[in-house]
């Protein structure tokens, strides 16, 4: 598999191999696509969206191209957009699924779950939630 690509109304669905090229790739899909839905700044949707791509492919699958990375992207209202990665990595540890802030506990070390990439996605999105096995992320913003 390459990239594949679904839209219906409702979602915006893009599922690839574990390959970091294949991140600008699917980030300029997602561009159009919001370029189609006429959302009027989509930087900071686009610069979540490449994170946690980004995060799924090298901290979640360890860049093995036989694991996949899914994207969903929802949207939710005027420029507000629900976003969903998963990968097929063994997932991080959060002690509580559902957050506002990713804070680094006393056991985990910078670049586990609090990194440049989690920076980004903190600061620019309104919500970050993780699934109980720590493998999606779920994440609610405004472009």
């Amino acid at each position: 598999m390459v990239i594949l690509l679904s839209v219906t109304p409702d979602c915006l669905f893009l599922e690839f191999n574990s390959d970091i090229t294949f991140v600008d790739i699917a980030v300029e899909m997602i561009r159009n696509i919001l370029e189609y839905l006429k959302v009027v700044d989509p930087t900071n949707l686009l610069l979540v969206s490449k994170e946690l791509l980004k995060n799924a492919v090298v901290h979640g699958n360890q860049n093995d191209r036989e694991k996949e990375v899914v994207f969903r992207l929802f949207p939710l209202g005027q420029d507000r957009f629900r976003l969903e990665v998963e990968d097929s990595g063994p997932g991080i540890s959060v002690k509580n699924g559902r957050t506002t802030s990713l804070k680094l506990d006393s056991t985990q070390k910078r670049g586990e779950i609090g990194g440049h990439g989690f920076t980004i996605i903190n600061s620019l999105s309104d919500q970050v939630s993780f699934s109980e096995t720590g493998s999606k992320i779920t994440v609610l913003l405004d472009s």
